[in-house]
C-alpha cells in the first residue's frame, strides 16, 4: 500500500516536470522564433527599401523612338516621345529636347532609348538646303543614306576633299543622279568644283564612302577654290550649270559605255542550241546581204546550207535563194526577209542569229550539210 503511494507519488512528478520542461523549451523556442523573424523581416523591409531606392534612381524620362528612323533621318516629335523607363545608364548619356533637330548617324529601329552617341554633332543650320547633283561619279558599292566625301581629281592625279561626311539622298543605282544636304558655303564650294572640274578636261567629282561613319571622324575639307574660278562664277550665273552639263555628259559617257559593255558581254556569252537537227544562223553583211558575192568563194548549191567566214568568230550559215526567191528585202525592223515561189517568207533575225521559215502553223529549219 506504501508502495504503491510511493510509486503514484513518483509518476505525478515526473508528469509535472516534463510539463515544465515542455513548456519552458516551447516558450524559448517561440521567443527565438519570433527574434528571428523580427530579424528576417527587418532585412526583407531593408532590402526592399534599397531596391525601391534604386528603381527610383533609376527612373528617368527620355525620349524613345517612336518609330524606325534610318540614317541620315532628322530627329523631330513626329518619330521620337518622352517615356518613363528604367536604365542604369547615365542621364546625361541621352538626348534632351535640344537635341531634336539633329541627324541620325545610325539606323535606329522603333522602341530604342536614343542616346547622344546615335547623333551627329552638329545641329540642321538655317542654311541647309537639298541640292541634286548628277556629275558626281559614284561606284556601285555605295548605297543611299551611306556617307561619304566628295572628291576633285585632278588629271595630274592630285586630289581634294570638296565635301566631307554626306549622306546620299534619293540614290538610284546605275544613274548619276544624288541629293545632298549642304549649307550655303558647301554649296559654293561645290559650284566652284564643278566649274573648275569643267575648265580642265579629264578631272572628274568621285565620292569615297566611309566604312563605319558612326566611328569614323569627317576629313578635313583641303580643296580651295581658284580666285579666277570664283571670279568667272560671279561674271558669269551660267557658268555653273554649263560646266554640270558637261560634267554629267561625261558621267553619262562613262555609264553610257559599262552598260555597253555588260550588254556586249551578255548577248555574246548566250549561246542558243537548237538541238542536233537544226543549224545556226546569224546575219551578217557578208553572209546575207552581199551572199551573191559570196557564192563562188562558199560554193553554195541550191537547197544546202554551206558555212562561211564569220568575223565574229562563229559559223555563219548562207542558204540560196530558190528560184523565184526575192532575195534583199527587209521589213520595218530591219530583219532581212526572202520570198519564194510559194509565198513563203525566210527570215534573218540579227539579233537571235537564226533563220526561221513558217509554212502555215509549222515552222522550218534550214539543216546543215553534214546534218548535225
Amino acid at each position: 500500500m506504501r508502495f504503491r503511494k510511493r510509486l503514484k507519488r513518483t509518476t505525478r512528478q515526473y508528469i509535472m516536470v516534463a510539463v515544465i520542461c515542455i513548456t519552458v523549451i516551447g516558450s524559448a523556442a517561440i521567443s527565438t522564433s519570433l527574434i528571428v523573424i523580427g530579424q528576417v523581416r527587418d532585412e526583407y523591409e531593408h532590402e526592399l527599401k534599397k531596391a525601391r531606392h534604386e528603381i527610383e534612381e533609376n527612373k528617368k524620362t527620355i525620349y524613345v523612338a517612336l518609330a524606325d528612323i534610318g540614317a541620315g533621318d532628322i530627329l523631330s516629335e513626329d518619330n521620337v516621345g518622352l517615356k518613363i523607363v528604367y536604365s542604369s545608364q547615365a542621364a546625361e548619356s541621352y538626348i534632351t529636347a535640344r537635341d531634336i533637330g539633329k541627324t541620325a548617324v545610325i539606323d535606329i529601329p522603333e522602341g530604342t532609348h536614343v542616346v547622344k552617341a546615335m547623333l551627329a554633332e552638329s545641329e540642321v543650320s538655317q542654311t541647309l538646303r537639298e541640292v541634286e547633283y548628277d556629275v558626281i561619279y559614284i561606284s556601285p558599292n555605295i548605297a543611299e543614306n551611306e556617307y561619304v566625301d566628295v572628291r576633285i581629281i585632278y588629271p595630274n592625279g592630285e586630289s581634294y576633299i570638296v565635301l566631307t561626311k554626306k549622306s546620299l539622298k534619293g540614290l538610284q543605282q546605275g544613274t548619276p543622279v544624288c541629293y545632298m544636304w549642304v549649307d550655303e558655303e558647301e554649296f559654293l564650294r561645290m559650284s566652284a568644283a564643278i566649274v573648275d572640274a569643267g575648265l580642265y578636261d579629264g578631272s572628274r567629282l568621285l565620292a569615297i564612302k566611309y566604312i563605319e561613319p558612326s566611328i569614323q571622324d569627317k576629313a578635313v575639307i583641303t580643296y580651295v577654290p581658284n580666285i579666277s574660278v570664283l571670279s568667272l562664277i560671279e561674271s558669269d550665273p551660267n557658268i555653273v550649270e554649263k560646266c554640270s552639263q558637261k560634267l554629267n555628259k561625261e558621267v553619262r559617257k562613262a555609264l553610257e559605255n559599262r552598260l555597253a559593255q555588260t550588254c556586249y558581254a551578255d548577248v555574246r556569252s548566250v549561246r542558243w542550241d537548237v538541238g542536233d537537227i537544226y543549224g545556226v544562223y546569224t546575219s551578217s553583211t557578208t553572209g546575207i546581204e552581199n551572199r551573191n558575192e559570196n557564192n563562188e568563194e562558199n560554193d553554195i548549191s541550191d537547197g544546202e546550207a554551206v558555212p562561211a567566214e564569220s568575223k565574229s568568230g562563229y559559223d555563219e550559215y548562207m542558204v540560196p535563194a530558190t528560184d523565184g526567191q526575192n532575195s534583199g528585202g527587209h521589213d520595218n525592223n530591219g530583219i532581212d526577209t526572202y520570198k519564194d515561189e510559194d509565198g513563203i517568207y525566210e527570215y534573218y533575225f540579227p539579233e537571235l542569229g537564226a533563220l526561221e521559215k513558217y509554212h502555215d502553223d509549222n515552222i522550218f529549219y534550214a539543216a546543215r550539210r553534214d546534218g548535225k
